[in-house]
């Protein structure tokens, strides 16, 4: 049964009044209501103040505890209905609520976004990558208010304020049925963003001492990712490259072209090899860059196509151009190209109108596609790893595409399950090739 009752804990003239909120056996809260009287003016039965000459504010205490009463009825039937987690700190923010009160400088202990803006602001140019002995990059910036946004998205749809303590296993399903099943996200950008919110909590709890929910810290805190969800991760091997090099293009596709052969054979992302390369940083045919998203120098020789590109304009590189028309101009190109065979992949697709923002809906959607359909700027960094494995050492390709770690430089070789594949096929018809004769 809900039940609000206002009491006073002291003898002590003036006495505070209490409402304590109870609401079975989970809620019975108590917090001050910010009045006070003299305790021998206190009704206990009625929980009010009694009618006497003593306490002139009669009228006024008992008017407030009566509105205070209303407002925690009506703001429990609200909240506790869209999933608000119920705890001293709602009661104490519907108190506050009723008297018109600001508490955001409290807020940032309590709601999750409120912490998280404020964190984010501070983590700009200070915090630091322990693992990499190295400042955060405004990429990784950017993906933190990413996964700060879906919060934020989440109590815009369900009208709530997410808290820390109500971040629980029942608050995560919620969320991630909210992505999966509203948003229509893929579990891989699903399990991506949880992780940074679970980075977040941690941040609040140790670094804070913010009051956490402890599920987050349980091994079913998270999301299975669905291996079906990756997009097909195709490359563009020595074959397809060298028919790229000698395929006449229209004259608009030219210096995209260039671009392509250049990227996928010095192993750069995109935003290097378009804005960041310059020949007034090569010393004895080795260029030196320093990577714009991590900030690793890399040196890296010039392949003969790169060489002749140049050769053919002048002596220049080509033009810088926007990522997006790139990205567009490649899919054209491998067209006139003729690589069309169909695979099973996943592409990128407009779905419909978020319900939230009224902006165009853009989701991974499998099917089975041409190979030109697949090909996305990424392609680049892939076909470079891909090919040039088994042919020249790991550290070498780790060195020149700015990669710490073998785990990720294997993420982007995609060649290496058909060569095992090659190998095995090659010990079943030495073995057994017999019985095929």
């Amino acid at each position: 049964m809900t039940k609000v009752t206002f009491l006073i804990k002291s003898k002590n003239n003036p006495a505070t009044i209490h409402v304590r909120f109870h609401n079975g056996v989970d809620n019975d809260i108590s917090k001050s209501t910010r009045l006070f009287t003299n305790p021998n003016c206190w009704d206990k039965r009625n929980g009010m103040v009694r009618n006497t000459i003593e306490e002139p504010n009669q009228m006024l205490i008992n008017s407030k505890l009566k509105g205070i009463e209303a407002t925690i009825y009506n703001k429990y039937l609200v909240d506790y209905t869209s999933g608000e987690y119920i705890d001293s700190d709602w009661l104490e923010s519907v108190i506050n609520g009723y008297y018109n009160q600001n508490n955001s400088d409290k807020d940032y202990k309590i709601y999750f976004i409120d912490f998280a803006n404020k964190w984010i602001e501070q983590c700009k140019g200070n915090r630091v990558n322990i693992k990499k002995g190295k400042v955060v990059t405004d990429g990784t910036i950017d993906e933190y208010n990413q996964a700060v946004e879906m919060v934020k998205n989440y109590d815009k749809h369900f009208k709530v304020r997410t808290k820390f303590v109500g971040m629980d296993l029942n608050w995560l399903s919620k969320w991630v049925n909210y992505m999966l099943n509203i948003r229509q996200f893929s579990s891989s950008t699903t399990y991506n963003k949880i992780t940074i919110i679970k980075m977040i909590i941690r941040e609040a709890k140790v670094e804070h001492n913010i009051k956490v929910n402890p599920h987050f810290e349980s091994k079913k805190f998270t999301v299975a990712r669905n291996l079906e969800d990756d997009p097909r991760k195709i490359y563009l091997d020595d074959e397809k490259l060298k028919i790229l090099f000698d395929l006449e293009v229209p004259k608009r596709l030219l210096n995209s072209k260039d671009l392509l052969i250049i990227g996928c054979w010095t192993g750069l992302r995109v935003s290097d090899f378009m804005k960041n390369l310059n020949l007034d940083d090569m010393e004895n045919g080795v260029m030196d860059l320093k990577n714009k998203k991590t900030s690793v120098w890399v040196k890296f020789p010039l392949h003969p196509m790169i060489k002749l590109i140049i050769k053919q304009n002048g002596g220049n590189l080509p033009k810088i151009m926007s990522e997006a028309a790139f990205g567009k101009h490649i899919k054209e190109i491998c067209k006139l190209a003729g690589f069309n065979k169909k695979l099973n992949g996943i592409v990128r697709k407009v779905i419909g109108k978020d319900s939230i923002t009224g902006k165009s809906v853009v989701r991974n959607v499998k099917g089975k596609y041409h190979f030109h359909e697949l090909v996305t700027t990424h392609i680049c960094r892939r076909s470079f790893s891909s090919n040039l494995s088994d042919k020249v050492s790991d550290e070498a390709i780790m060195d020149m595409a700015g990669w710490s770690t073998k785990k990720m430089k294997e993420h982007y070789n995609k060649k290496k399950k058909t060569a095992s594949a090659f190998k095995v096929d090659d010990y079943y018809n030495e073995e057994y090739g017999y019985l095929l004769k």
